[in-house]
C-alpha cells in the first residue's frame, strides 16, 4: 500500500505538472497569436490609412484636372466671343468699304460726266 501511495502521488503529480506545462503551452501559444493578429491588424490599418490617403491625394488631383479643365473651357469660350466679334466686325468693314468703293466710283463718275469726254 505505502508503494501503492508512492507511486499515485508520483503519478499525479505528474500528471498535474503534465497538465500544467499543457495549460502553460496552450496560454503562450494563444498569446502569441493574439500578438500576430495585433501586429497583422496594426500593419492593415496603417496600409489602409496610407490607402486612404493616396486616394485623397488623387481626389484632389482629380479636382485640380477637372477646375483647371473648366477654367480652359470658359478661357475657350470667351476666345469664341472675341472671334465672333472679330468676325462680325470685318463683315461691317468690308460692307463699309464696298460702300465707299461704290461712293468713289461714284464721284469719278460724275467727275467724268463734269469734264465732258474726252477728245
Amino acid at each position: 500500500p505505502r508503494e501503492t501511495q508512492a507511486l499515485q502521488k508520483v503519478v499525479t503529480t505528474a500528471i498535474t505538472r503534465l497538465e500544467e506545462a499543457q495549460d502553460q503551452k496552450f496560454t503562450t501559444t494563444k498569446r502569441s497569436i493574439l500578438d500576430e493578429m495585433k501586429n497583422h491588424n496594426k500593419e492593415s490599418n496603417e496600409r489602409m490609412e496610407r490607402i486612404e490617403n493616396s486616394t485623397k491625394s488623387y481626389e484632389q488631383m482629380i479636382q485640380e484636372l477637372h477646375n483647371n479643365n473648366m477654367a480652359k473651357s470658359n478661357e475657350m469660350a470667351q476666345y469664341e466671343k472675341c472671334l465672333s466679334q472679330i468676325s462680325t466686325n470685318t463683315a461691317h468693314t468690308a460692307n463699309k468699304v464696298d460702300k465707299l468703293s461704290i461712293a468713289v466710283k461714284t464721284f469719278f463718275n460724275v467727275i467724268a460726266d463734269v469734264l465732258g469726254p474726252e477728245n
